[in-house]
């Protein structure tokens, strides 16, 4: 008995009408979530990239400006030394690929120099890449920028930073995105169910109205809504129905 009426129930229009709601209300918030979540991604990577950019600019014109590199690069290391959310990591390479200068952090980095950053060094364009390094959990934003002197490629400049921040910035936000997930999900089947059984209130009383109809009161009709929807359509076309029938007995009657 309990499994009929829960069949009939499933069976009822506003039941599968909510279920439609549902359904595209969660796959709506998943994709606009999705979205959001991938965008923020990236605009926390391009924020990264630019601060990235801007430092070495700055190394890049401490080596151009003197000729004294090393110790520039020393003083250079020791500025950033103590930053703390986004400490720098760089090296600096001659024009044939060999380590002319490394920061302390940059050992414990296996970052291998692999020829595309060779090839577009020599190009003078700057290469971008997320590297993994065996051992640590945390990635690496590394940026790559060639360095030019009389014309000739003179060095190659690496400098670079973890995404830690980045990734428990993501991770915050999925955590608050599944926190409020339920939330919404519940509150859009409620919604639902409401606007479901919204629409098929005119339904009730149309059917309601038509069975007090018999050949008795066949001059009562329908009360249309005024909403010009399909609903007074309907309405329209059962009154032009009963009108006929009435017409029809009227016939009936006087041959009678």
């Amino acid at each position: 008995m309990s499994l009929k009426i829960g069949g009939r129930f499933l069976q009822r229009t506003d039941v599968k009408l909510t279920g439609l709601y549902v359904l595209t209300f969660f796959l709506s918030s998943l994709i606009i979530c999705g979205f959001l979540y991938f965008r923020l991604k990236h605009q926390l990577i391009k924020g990264v990239d630019r601060f990235l950019l801007d430092e070495i600019n700055e190394l890049s014109e401490v080596l151009s400006k003197d000729m004294k590199e090393k110790e520039s690069l020393k003083s250079f290391e020791f500025g950033v030394a103590s930053r703390t959310y986004y400490p720098l990591y760089f090296r600096v390479l001659d024009a044939e690929g060999a380590i002319f200068y490394a920061s302390e952090g940059m050992r414990g980095i296996e970052y291998k120099v692999d020829e595309k950053v060779m090839s577009l060094a020599r190009k003078g364009r700057n290469n971008i890449e997320k590297i993994h390094s065996p051992g640590r959990r945390r990635p690496f934003r590394f940026i790559s920028a060639p360095l030019y002197r009389d014309g000739k490629l003179a060095y190659i400049v690496q400098l670079g930073t973890h995404l830690r921040f980045i990734r428990k910035s993501l991770s915050g936000f999925k955590r608050n995105i599944l926190a409020a997930f339920p939330i919404v999900l519940v509150l859009g089947s409620f919604g639902g169910w409401i606007l479901a059984r919204r629409s098929l209130l005119p339904i009730g009383y149309i059917v309601s109205k038509t069975q007090s109809i018999t050949t008795k009161n066949l001059n009562e009709r329908l009360i249309q809504r005024r909403t010009h929807d399909e609903m007074d359509d309907l309405i329209r076309t059962i009154n032009e129905m009963i009108a006929r029938l009435e017409d029809s007995f009227k016939r009936m009657a006087e041959f009678t």
